[in-house]
C-alpha cells in the first residue's frame, strides 16, 4: 500500500494469497521484499506426533505503481524452527529463529539473486539461548533482541554481518529490561 500523509490513510493494493504457513515475517529494502514463515505442522502417521516445523522463505520484487509483489518460488531454508524473523539490507538477508524443541536461537545470512528471485543461504548457526528473537540490520550492523528462556527478562546482541562468509560476529548478550515479545528496528548506525 501507499501511505497518504495528509489523510493519514493507506491506499492498499489487492489482497493476494502467495503461500500457506504460520508466523510470517516480512521486510522491504528498495525493490526487494523478503518473507519467512513456518510450515504447517502435520502429524507423522508412524509416531502420531507432530513433525518438526520447517522454515520457508520468498523473495519478491515490489512494484510500487501497481501495489503488487512478483514473488519467487517458496524455498525451504531450514529443517526445524519456529518464530522466524527476517530483514534485508541491500542484497543481503539475515534471518533469526527459535529452535523447534529447545530454546536455542539460530541465524542464517543469505545473498539475493534478483534475477532468479531467490536467496542463497549460508549455514544455520546457533548464537544464544532464548525465545521469540527479532532483529534488524543496516549495512553490516545488526541488533537482535529476545526473551529469556524461562522468565520475562529481555536481552539484546549487537553484531557485524560478514556477507562474504555469511556469518555474524556477535557481541555479548546484554540484559536490558523485562517484558514479552520484543521487537526492534534500526534506522541509522553512527560510526
Amino acid at each position: 500500500g501507499n501511505v497518504d500523509p495528509l489523510t493519514k490513510t493507506i491506499e492498499w493494493g489487492p489482497s493476494t494469497q502467495y503461500d500457506r504457513g504460520w508466523f510470517s515475517a516480512v521486510d522491504v529494502d528498495g525493490p526487494f521484499v523478503v518473507e519467512a514463515h513456518r510450515s504447517l505442522s502435520k502429524m507423522d502417521k508412524w509416531t502420531d506426533k507432530p513433525r518438526p516445523t520447517r522454515l520457508f522463505c520468498h523473495l519478491g520484487i515490489l512494484n510500487r505503481e501497481t501495489r503488487s509483489i512478483a514473488w519467487g518460488e517458496s524455498e525451504k531454508y531450514d529443517e526445524k524452527g519456529k518464530f522466524p524473523n527476517i530483514a534485508v539490507s541491500g542484497q543481503i538477508v539475515v534471518e533469526v529463529h527459535q529452535s523447534h524443541k529447545e530454546n536455542a536461537l539460530w541465524y542464517h545470512v543469505g545473498d539475493i539473486d534478483a534475477e532468479e528471485r531467490s536467496i542463497a543461504w549460508g549455514d544455520s548457526r546457533k548464537y544464544d539461548l532464548g525465545r521469540m528473537p527479532t532483529m534488524d540490520f543496516q549495512g553490516q550492523s545488526i541488533v537482535e533482541v529476545h526473551q529469556s528462556r524461562k522468565s520475562d527478562k529481555l536481552w539484546y546482541h549487537v553484531g557485524t554481518v560478514d556477507a562474504q562468509t555469511r556469518t555474524i560476529a556477535w557481541g555479548e548478550s546484554q540484559k536490558y529490561d523485562k517484558g514479552y515479545y520484543p521487537n526492534v528496528s534500526i534506522t541509522r548506525i553512527t560510526e
